[in-house]
């Protein structure tokens, strides 16, 4: 869209792009605690999957990608493993909405 006045010439158009229904999000570690695994699932799945973080840990400050799947809804299960073996869950955090996640 072109407008006149001051700014004649100027292209204006829609605000950045927000694709809907997109669970996927970076998880960023802001516990000030190592953790040692991170599991991510759409909420009502049966089972945790994999442990995002494979062999790897994730340190304070740290972050990693999740990416689910699309298509699957916008509530994900969340389920943190510290390294001293404590966790720490959360379900049916709305992800599609967002684009970072600081756990605390």
């Amino acid at each position: 869209i072109i407008f006149g006045g001051s700014g004649a010439g100027a292209i204006v158009g829609p605000g950045p792009m927000v694709v809907q229904g997109n669970p996927s999000f970076i998880f960023i570690n802001s516990t000030g605690a190592v953790i040692r695994e991170i599991y991510a699932a759409t909420s009502g799945q049966v089972g945790w999957g994999t442990d995002r973080l494979g062999a790897n840990t994730l340190g304070p400050g740290g972050q990693i990608n999740i990416g689910l799947p699309t298509g699957m809804g916008c509530r994900t299960d969340l389920r943190v493993v510290f390294m001293n073996g404590a966790a720490q869950e959360r379900r049916g955090l709305e992800t599609c909405s967002i684009t970072s996640l600081n756990w605390r």
